[in-house]
């Protein structure tokens, strides 16, 4: 096993990538020492074609996540053999190291008079790395650098250089001569002037595995060569990828983008913005036929509003895979939602009764996945949905459509105007013990003009949550009231719900109110908000 900062790569793993190239007969990857990584991958070819090395390094971006990809490549006529006919590792990998020395050795080669870009170059080289003069062929990741000095770099050379550069010019050109041939190509106006949403994930995204699909795009891709229905995915992180390339994206075209997540100030302008971009990458890449989208958490409302401009082009969405992100808005592409049991974060945590909402929200069809994990979905919570979700992507499997029922209900608009109500606390208890019920009662009272229907046609109902004195939802619906019948102007209702209680002694208040379930709760007086405080018994 090989440890790249960290992260476990194994050799077959890479062996079995590069030998899915037709030209690679033989293939043995092993580990070489790096400076601040610990090691690096190394790997040893036999090939019927000699000087694929370049080639070789672009597969097998397309095949693997960034750190698993081989710095060092050596082409030999066949891999040497040990007596017992296994291949000499030990031999290979000190031919590896001796290439690698070659590349990245003490003695700076003799050259021509540097120009002014080479010039700059190699003092912010320099500055980042802490080593000699680059020259030639040397490697900035071999020579010491990773992700994150190479973001340092590129920002330090923006400003020596007084000119945008691309986050991925780096990676596309890691050494030292190629990266300043094609800076001296790019002169300073040729650099498009983008929104700062796409600059900010374009920025991000440096480093990341896969290939960048399109000139000057934001999407990288992982085995775009395979045939399986592409899905395009967008991501809170990098660390998210692997689990999905494990899962839902093994044996297809996977293609990503960053999310919004840690974007200061973001507006819905800017996800329009980052929408834009992303429609036109994606319709690109697959030019025909339904389209696959997902992503989590933020990245799954970045591919939201992807669907809607896709739409907007002509486009068919065929599913939407949402991991921990309810919209806010009625969402026209059918979706699937993975939902988790995050206090915070999921919505199935936030209003109890969720459900009651998904055929206004998701007209198209839609299907709900609950997965015991917190706010995070691994390889391993996956796993048990793969089949379901598979089939969504595929389009062998389509979702439910909302019934005919619901041609009654209230409409999206109806459910968020906030209802003209009274809610008065009958009973309450003012002090509580550690994990023991009470219970409370309460009359909710039809202040309006208009009937309320029963809940399952309006999404109306009482709810109660449990709130820190500093204003923070310890349990967000810790009960709940549905009425099953509709309520007439100046109606009341009287409802009796058991609490339990929290197993810390702390005050906190329980608070009533009316909420639309899966869209939001009405809490001003003009709805009839109240709470109580209780505090823990002596």
């Amino acid at each position: 096993m090989i440890n790249v900062g960290g992260e476990k790569v194994s050799p077959h793993e890479v062996e079995t990538a590069a030998l899915s190239m037709p030209d690679v007969l033989e293939a043995a990857a092993y580990a070489l020492p790096h400076p601040t990584l610990g090691e690096s991958v190394g790997l040893t070819i036999a090939t019927r074609v000699p000087d694929q090395e370049e080639q070789i390094k672009a597969f097998l971006k397309t095949q693997l996540v960034d750190f698993k990809c081989p710095n060092t490549i050596t082409v030999l006529d066949q891999l040497p053999r040990l007596a017992n006919a296994k291949v000499d590792r030990v031999l290979l990998k000190r031919e590896g190291m001796q290439a690698l020395v070659a590349r990245t050795g003490t003695q700076a080669a003799a050259s021509a008079p540097m120009s002014p870009i080479a010039k700059t170059v190699s003092a912010q080289w320099i500055h980042t790395l802490k080593c000699r003069p680059p020259v030639g062929l040397d490697d900035f990741f071999d020579m010491g650098g990773d992700s994150l000095s190479a973001t340092q770099f590129l920002l330090s050379l923006e400003k020596a250089l007084k000119r945008d550069i691309s986050p991925n010019e780096l990676f596309e050109n890691p050494t030292f001569s190629g990266l300043v041939e094609s800076l001296s190509k790019t002169t300073q106006g040729s650099v498009k002037t983008e929104g700062r949403a796409v600059r900010f994930v374009r920025q991000n995204m440096a480093g990341w595995p896969g290939s960048v699909m399109l000139s000057g795009g934001l999407m990288h891709g992982i085995g775009s060569l395979k045939s399986g229905a592409p899905l395009f995915w967008a991501c809170q992180d990098s660390a998210e990828i692997q689990s999905i390339v494990d899962t839902i994206g093994r044996d297809r075209p996977l293609y990503f983008s960053g999310s919004l997540f840690k974007f200061p100030d973001r507006k819905v302008a800017d996800f329009e913005l980052l929408a834009n971009q992303l429609a036109m990458e994606i319709d690109t890449l697959q030019p025909s036929g339904s389209i696959s989208l997902g992503g989590f958490c933020g990245g799954a409302n970045v591919m939201l509003h992807t669907a809607e401009r896709l739409r907007d082009l002509g486009r068919d969405i065929r599913v939407l895979l949402s991991l921990d992100y309810w919209p806010d808005r009625v969402a026209t592409s059918p979706t699937i939602h993975c939902i988790s049991r995050c206090p915070k974060n999921s919505v199935r945590m936030i209003f109890p009764r969720f459900d009651l909402a998904l055929d206004v929200v998701h007209p198209s069809g839609s299907k709900v996945i609950e997965i015991d994990s917190d706010h995070q979905f691994m390889a391993a919570d996956l796993s048990p949905h793969v089949t379901q979700l598979i089939a969504a992507i595929d389009g062998t499997t389509p979702l439910p459509k909302p019934s005919q029922q619901s041609q009654a209900h209230w409409d999206f608009e109806r459910r968020l105007q906030a209802p003209k109500a009274e809610i008065a606390i009958l009973s309450a208890p003012r002090f509580y013990k550690k994990s023991i019920k009470g219970t409370v009662r309460a009359v909710v009272t039809n202040k309006s003009d208009q009937v309320w229907e029963k809940s399952e046609l309006s999404g109306l109902c009482l709810q109660i949550d449990l709130v820190n004195l500093d204003g923070h939802t310890r349990e967000a619906g810790a009960g709940y009231a549905l009425w099953d019948k509709p309520i007439a102007p100046n109606e009341s209702i009287e409802i009796t719900l058991d609490l339990s209680f929290p197993n810390k002694r702390v005050p906190f208040w329980i608070s009533f109110c009316l909420a639309s379930q899966g869209l939001t709760r009405f809490q001003s007086k003009f709805s009839g908000a109240k709470r109580k405080l209780v505090v823990p018994s002596l």
